[in-house]
């Protein structure tokens, strides 16, 4: 075991990350299918307007098979850990928490300000284009729930709201250390580019989802349908996963940019624009088309290096 996970780093993990999320998924579904009501209605309890895992948690103490909240979305850190242990470099533990700093190694705290700037103006801009897209599909009765959905009329709680949920919503917080922080480093020093190692790493991120995505199609869901749903869902993971490659190569390897960004898009689009009935344009969905033009932005700006300052930095993250 030890010698394949030296030798296949990347899958060594993957297939950790895939196992544990499916198996984990498929007891949900068995020992919890109405867990998405209990989550909503403490959702409600709390008067948070999104999910994450403060939630989860205080379910735990009610039933402990709650702790599959957990387990389910930090599978790729689970198996991050896992393989880092097995194949023993020394040190590679503590370099892999350290993807927690906000700020890597090499970057003036000028460049950090300066990233961590823009993030924050890209934030307000997919928040914007959320709420835009509310009002001109569906109206001013869109825009109001949209609105009341962020705690508009109250800014600081708006803003409380919206950092509470891009830092601790469970997507983003418990995966990125495994994607970003364990499989992005060990792709950047397989792969051509930074830009290959994006893509391969948006594809494999999609199909790890694959035990949630097809249970649609399992409970009935058109499979032409479910597969409009998968491409959009496989388009969106990539053109993410490019924008996020970005800054966390512009901040060292700190994966905080990486929980940043995939909270954000979580939050946006889970809680606060999700439509009754989804609206496509060419087969996509808008937060889908959001993302796209994201990551042409970062192409247009960055190219096939994502950001990557020089190869001594692949070393470095």
């Amino acid at each position: 075991m030890k010698k394949f996970a030296q030798n296949h780093p990347f899958w060594f993990f993957y297939i950790i990350a895939f196992v544990l999320f499916q198996g984990g998924i498929a007891m949900g579904v068995m020992l919890m299918p109405d867990f998405m009501e209990i989550s909503m209605a403490k959702m409600e309890e709390l008067k948070l307007n999104h999910g994450n895992v403060i939630i989860t948690i205080l379910l735990m103490f009610e039933n402990p098979i709650w702790i599959l909240g957990l387990i389910i979305p930090g599978a790729p850190a689970i198996a991050a850990v896992i393989a880092t242990k097995v194949i023993g470099k020394p040190g590679a533990m503590k370099e892999l928490f350290g993807k927690f700093n906000p700020v890597g190694e090499g970057i003036s705290g000028k460049e950090a300000l300066k990233q961590y700037g823009i993030l924050l103006g890209y934030a307000v801009l997919v928040i914007s284009a959320g709420l835009a897209y509310s009002y001109f599909v569906y109206g001013e009765s869109g825009l109001q729930t949209s609105l009341e959905n962020l705690r508009a009329s109250s800014p600081l709680l708006m803003v409380g709201m919206f950092l509470l949920a891009a830092f601790t919503e469970e997507g983003a917080l418990l995966e990125e250390l495994g994607w970003r922080g364990y499989a992005l480093p060990v792709l950047l020093k397989k792969l051509k580019t930074p830009l290959h190692a994006a893509v391969a790493l948006g594809i494999a991120w999609s199909f790890w989802h694959f035990g949630r995505n097809v249970l649609p199609l399992i409970f009935g869901i058109p499979f032409g349908e479910w597969i409009i749903t998968e491409i959009d869902f496989l388009t969106g993971a990539i053109a993410s996963t490019i924008v996020i490659v970005y800054f966390v190569n512009r901040l060292g390897g700190s994966i905080i940019p990486a929980i940043f960004i995939h909270g954000l898009g979580n939050y946006g689009f889970n809680f606060i624009f999700d439509p009754e009935v989804p609206v496509y344009y060419l087969g996509f969905e808008f937060d889908t088309i959001l993302r796209v033009l994201g990551a042409i932005v970062i192409l247009i700006i960055a190219g096939k290096q994502l950001g990557l300052r020089s190869k001594k930095q692949i070393a470095e993250i």
